[in-house]
């Protein structure tokens, strides 16, 4: 297992070499956005924790800095929709 500075610096490699992504340029930005198997096992994760809003994404997709935004701001202006939603009110898992 890394060490969290070896994490850090891994994440600190990884987005010097991500160009295009708006974060990828600054090197004071640390961007985490995990992939969840399942509601549940996110759920056991996320009540040890402070985390914003969820969202279904489909296999094999990675979400940019700038989807967590949009999705974040939808819950914020919306309240919880298919869309963006929270543990208070999930939405199913759309179909692929």
């Amino acid at each position: 297992m890394l060490s969290p500075k070896a994490r850090l610096d891994c994440l600190a490699i990884r987005g010097r070499s991500c160009a295009g992504e708006p974060w990828a340029d600054d090197p004071l930005t640390l961007v985490n956005l995990p992939v969840w198997e399942s509601a549940e096992a996110l759920k056991n994760y996320a009540y040890r924790s402070a985390h914003a809003t969820l969202w279904w994404v489909p296999a094999g997709h990675t979400p940019s800095l700038a989807e967590a935004h949009e999705r974040l701001e939808t819950y914020r202006r919306d309240g919880a929709t298919a869309r963006a939603f929270w543990f208070s009110r999930i939405f199913p898992a759309p179909e692929e």
